[in-house]
C-alpha cells in the first residue's frame, strides 16, 4: 500500500460492532480491465461502488466483531490487499452516510433518521443554491412501465433500430434538399405567435424523451420508481430517474439508456421533417416544423453535450468506464491542487492510469470552464427578461462562484488538519499564486485589437444590369475574362418585344398604304400622316428596346459574374444585375463595426491594420490610412454581412433586401492594394479587418466589455 497503512483516526470505527444492511444487494461490475462491485440499497435506490478488496472486508464485517478484530484477522490472512486504516475510515464513512450499515450498539432507526435528515437538509441547501433547477417528483411510473414494455421490447429491438435508421437518415435528406426552406422558416420560430406551440411542442417531445429513458431502462430489467416535474430556469420540464441503470453489467446497456431519449427526440424530428415537407401552410405543417426544430436542437446541443449533466455525460461516464465523472474528476483535480500546490503530506491517493487521470483532469477543467459560461448565460436571460431577478441571479452566482470558494479557502488555509506541518508554505504558495494571476490580468499589457467584418470593392467597378426583361439566350464572355469597351456580352431575347416590332411593321405598312390610296382627299391625310408618325416613334421604341437586349461592355476591364453562366435560357427581368467590369486599379474594403466598438475607435489610436479574404486566409494584407466615417449607418454595405446573408449582423426581418440593420453601426473604409495574379476576381469578396490597438491588461480589457454590455442591454 502507498499510504501509512495505521491511522490517527482508527480510534473513530476500531470499536464498533457492525454490517450491511439487509437491504443491501451486492453487483459484480467491470471497469477498465478491473473489477468492482456495487453496492445497491433498494431502500432508496442509491448505488455505491467499492473495489474487490475493500469488498472482501466489508463481507466479512458482522454485529459479533468490531471493526478493529475483523481487520487483524483480515491483516493477518492477506497482508498484501488488506485496505490502509485510512482507507477504512473514508470507505466506512461514506456507506454511514448514505445509511449502508447496520450498528449493534446504537439505535439504528434513530441513526438512520438522523443521517436522513441531514442529507435532507444538505439537499434543500444544494435546492437553495441551484434554485433555478429545481425537482419536483409526481408519481410511481412502474406499473405504466409493465404494460408497456411488450412494445418496448419491440420498438428497442435490431428491428426498430434498422427502422429507426430509415427514418433518421431520410429525415436528414429532406432537411438536406431543403436547407433554404428551413433557414427561412426558423427566423420565425421565435416569434411571439409561435411561442405557445413551442412551448407544447417542447413539453410533449420531453415527455416522450423521458419514456424512452424509463422503457429501454426497464428492457434492461431496471426499475424506475420516479417520474416528476423538473423546473429549468423556471420553465417546466419532465424528469425521470433511471439511475438503477448503473447497476447494468454491459456498459454498452448502461449507455443506450443514456441515449435513448436523444433517438426519440431525433426519430420523431426526422418524421416531422417529412409530415413538414409534404404539407401546406397550416397548423400541421407549423406544427411539425416545430417538432423538427426542437427535436433535433435540444438533442444534438443540449442533450449531446457531456459538459452538462445530461444524457451525453451519463453516455461518456459509461463508455469511459468512469463512474461519476463530474465528482471523482473535482475530487482528483482538488487532490493535484494539494499534492503540488499546497504541498499536503499523506495524502491518500488515487490509482488511476495515465489516461484516466488524463481524461478527469481534462474533464475538471472544461466542465468548470462550461458551468460558468451557463450561469452567466442563464444570468443574463433572466436579467433580459426580469431585470431584478436578474440582479439576485447575478448576487447568487457572485456568491457561489466567488465569495464562497474564497471563504473555503481561507478556512483551509487557516484551519485545516491537513496543513498542520506546512500552513505556512501553503499560504505563501496561495499568496504567490493569486500575485501572479493578478500581475497578469491588471499589469501585463495584452494584445487588444478589434475584428471587423467587411466586403471588398474595387473603386472604379462598373456594374452592368438587364435593360428590359427576357430570356439569357448567349453569353459570350467567360467569368474572369479580359473585355474592352463596346465588347459584346451576352445577347437577350423577348419573343414579345419581336412580335410588338412585327405587328407595329405591319401596322405602319397598311397605314402607308391607305395613305396612297386617300391622295386625293386632303381631309383623309392628315389623321394618316399622324397615325404614320406615331407608329414611327413606337417603332423606334421598340427597336431601341430590342438594341438593349444585346449587352455591350461599357468600359474597358475584367468580367466578373461567376453565376450568369449557369442562368442561360432563364428569364431575367429588368433591372436584374448581370456582372460587373473590373479595372486594373486599387480595392477599398468596407466593414461595419457595432457601435460599442466604434467608441474604442474614436477614443484611441489604431497601432496597425490587416486583412484577411475568405478563400485565401492564409495571406494577410497589411492595409494603411483606416477611415472612420463618423455618423451611425443602418443600411450595411452588402446583403452577405447580415443575418441572412450568414453574416454577424442581425437585420430587420421585414427586410427583403437583408440589408438594413435592427442597430446602428459605423463604417470603416480602406485601400487595399491588391497582389494577386488576377485581383478582379476579389470583387464582392467578404473578409475580416483586424485592427490593433494599443495593447491593454485583460482585467481593463474585460471591464470595458462588461462596461460596453451592460449599457447597451440595459442602459446602465
Amino acid at each position: 500500500m502507498s499510504q501509512q497503512i495505521f491511522s490517527e483516526s482508527w480510534h473513530i470505527v476500531s470499536g464498533l460492532n457492525l454490517s450491511l444492511l439487509p437491504t443491501v444487494s451486492v453487483q459484480k461490475q467491470n471497469y477498465r480491465g478491473k473489477e468492482w462491485y456495487v453496492l445497491k440499497d433498494s431502500f432508496n435506490n442509491k448505488f455505491f461502488r467499492i473495489k474487490p478488496e475493500a469488498y472482501q472486508f466489508i463481507m466479512r464485517l458482522n454485529i459479533n466483531a468490531t471493526v478493529e478484530e475483523t481487520w487483524e484477522k483480515y491483516l493477518a490472512s492477506f497482508p498484501d490487499i488488506t485496505p490502509t486504516q485510512d482507507e477504512l475510515v473514508k470507505l466506512l464513512s461514506q456507506l454511514h452516510l448514505n445509511n449502508l450499515l447496520f450498528f449493534k450498539n446504537r439505535a439504528q432507526s434513530l441513526d438512520v433518521f438522523e443521517r436522513h435528515n441531514e442529507q435532507k437538509n444538505k439537499m434543500l441547501k444544494s435546492k437553495f443554491l441551484s434554485f433555478l433547477f429545481i425537482k419536483v417528483p409526481i408519481f410511481n411510473p412502474e406499473k405504466l412501465l409493465n404494460f408497456l414494455q411488450p412494445f418496448a421490447n419491440w420498438l428497442f429491438s435490431r428491428f426498430g433500430f434498422v427502422i429507426w435508421l430509415a427514418v433518421v437518415g431520410y429525415g436528414i435528406k429532406v432537411v438536406i434538399d431543403n436547407s433554404t426552406l428551413v433557414s427561412s422558416q426558423a427566423e420565425g420560430i421565435l416569434a411571439p405567435s409561435n411561442l405557445m406551440y413551442l412551448f407544447i411542442v417542447l413539453f410533449i417531445l420531453k415527455v416522450l424523451h423521458e419514456f424512452g429513458h424509463a422503457l429501454i431502462c426497464k428492457k434492461f430489467g431496471g426499475p424506475v420508481y420516479t417520474i416528476g416535474i423538473m423546473f429549468l430556469v423556471f420553465t417546466p420540464l419532465p424528469y425521470m430517474d433511471a439511475s438503477s441503470s448503473w447497476s447494468f453489467r454491459n456498459k454498452w446497456h448502461r449507455a443506450l439508456v443514456g441515449s435513448a431519449g436523444m433517438l426519440v427526440e431525433l426519430f420523431l424530428a426526422a418524421i416531422a421533417a417529412v409530415v413538414w415537407m409534404n404539407t401546406g401552410e397550416g397548423f400541421i405543417h407549423s406544427l411539425s416544423f416545430n417538432v423538427m426544430i426542437i427535436g433535433s436542437i435540444s438533442s444534438l446541443v443540449f442533450n449531446a453535450n457531456p459538459l452538462l449533466k445530461l444524457d451525453a455525460y451519463y453516455i461518456l461516464s459509461d463508455v469511459l468506464e468512469i463512474p461519476n465523472l463530474s465528482k471523482r474528476s473535482n475530487e482528483y483535480f482538488l487532490y493535484l491542487l494539494k499534492k503540488y500546490l499546497f504541498g499536503v503530506e499523506h495524502l491518500i491517493g488515487f490509482n488511476y492510469t495515465f489516461q484516466e487521470s488524463s481524461w478527469l483532469v481534462i474533464y475538471a477543467i472544461l466542465s468548470y470552464l462550461y458551468r460558468l459560461l451557463v450561469s452567466l448565460t442563464i444570468m443574463f436571460f433572466v436579467a433580459d427578461q426580469f431585470f431584478l431577478l436578474g440582479v439576485l441571479v447575478a448576487v447568487m452566482s457572485l456568491f457561489i462562484w466567488v465569495l464562497k470558494p474564497l471563504y473555503s479557502l481561507f478556512l483551509y488555509l487557516s484551519s485545516s488538519p491537513e496543513l498542520n506541518k506546512n500552513r505556512v508554505k501553503a499560504t505563501l504558495m496561495t499568496m504567490g499564486f493569486v500575485s501572479m494571476v493578478v500581475f497578469i490580468l491588471s499589469m501585463l499589457p495584452m494584445s487588444n485589437s478589434i475584428r471587423a467584418s467587411g466586403v471588398l470593392y474595387a473603386t472604379e467597378f462598373k456594374s452592368l444590369y438587364s435593360v428590359n426583361e427576357g430570356f439569357l439566350k448567349e453569353v459570350y464572355i467567360e467569368n474572369g475574362e479580359e473585355v474592352k469597351k463596346g465588347d459584346l456580352i451576352a445577347v437577350m431575347v423577348n419573343e414579345e418585344l419581336i412580335l410588338d416590332i412585327a405587328v407595329t411593321k405591319a401596322k405602319l405598312e397598311q397605314t402607308h398604304s391607305l395613305e396612297l390610296q386617300a391622295q386625293r382627299d386632303i381631309a383623309d391625310l392628315k389623321p394618316l400622316k399622324e397615325r404614320i408618325l406615331l407608329l414611327k416613334e413606337q417603332l423606334q421604341t421598340l427597336e431601341e428596346k430590342e438594341k438593349k437586349l444585346s449587352i455591350y461592355a461599357e468600359s474597358g476591364g475584367v468580367w466578373i459574374a461567376p453565376n450568369l453562366k449557369f442562368m442561360q435560357q432563364s428569364f431575367l427581368k429588368k433591372g436584374e444585375h448581370l456582372g460587373d467590369i473590373i479595372p486594373q486599379t486599387d480595392f477599398r474594403f468596407i466593414a461595419v463595426v457595432p457601435q460599442e466598438k466604434a467608441f474604442d475607435l474614436f477614443g484611441s489610436d489604431a497601432q496597425s491594420a490587416n486583412l484577411k479574404l475568405y478563400g485565401i486566409a492564409q495571406k494577410t494584407i497589411e492595409v494603411k490610412n483606416i477611415d472612420l466615417i463618423p455618423y451611425k449607418q443602418h443600411l450595411l454595405p452588402s446583403a452577405a454581412l447580415g443575418w441572412l446573408g450568414g453574416g454577424d449582423i442581425q437585420v430587420r426581418q421585414d427586410d427583403s433586401s437583408g440589408k438594413n440593420s435592427v442597430e446602428a453601426f459605423f463604417e470603416i473604409r480602406t485601400k487595399v492594394a491588391m497582389q494577386e495574379e488576377n485581383p478582379a476576381l476579389f470583387h464582392h469578396r467578404l473578409g475580416v479587418l483586424r485592427i490593433a490597438l494599443a495593447d491593454t491588461p485583460l482585467l481593463f480589457q474585460f471591464m470595458r466589455f462588461l462596461e460596453q454590455l451592460m449599457q447597451k442591454k440595459y442602459q446602465i
